[in-house]
């Protein structure tokens, strides 16, 4: 099941608001922060919160880290990395669909009540229409 069209919007500007960031940080004319060469200088230059910067963009992060001298990232970190991206694609997964789910029972759930109250219609007595009550009633005298 694909992210929400909005979603996708999203993580698509972060990234080239990242991306810009990062170039303006690697030249040396920050706009936003104090030009340090953190990913937190870097998510406060793209002016999103960091943590959209380590579940979402690691591999920007890791290019800007690289970039900055910092070095590349170890294979272990690599893997476990890949493995936290995998892990946040199959939780919003599992929440979209959770939350079709849940529309499912709710719809599932009027319907039964809906067939529940037709079955036992026969216990239900239906009252006069209210203005055929006014019609019966006599008319005041003046």
């Amino acid at each position: 099941m694909k992210p929400p069209q909005h979603r996708q919007h999203q993580l698509k500007a972060e990234r080239t608001q990242l991306k810009e960031a990062s170039q303006r940080l690697l030249a040396g004319t920050p706009v936003r922060s104090d030009g340090a060469l953190t990913i937190s200088g870097l998510a406060r230059e793209a002016g999103i919160p960091r943590y959209r910067v380590y579940e979402h963009h690691t591999d920007i992060a890791s290019q800007f880290k690289t970039a900055a001298g910092r070095g590349p990232l170890t294979p272990n970190i690599q893997g476990m990395r890949h493995q936290l991206d995998a892990a946040s694609d199959r939780i919003r997964h599992l929440e979209d669909t959770n939350a079709a789910l849940r529309r499912q029972v709710s719809a599932l759930a009027a319907v039964i009540t809906e067939i529940t109250h037709e079955q036992h219609a026969d216990n239900i007595v239906a009252l006069p229409r209210r203005h055929q009550t006014n019609e019966a009633r006599p008319k005041a005298r003046d």
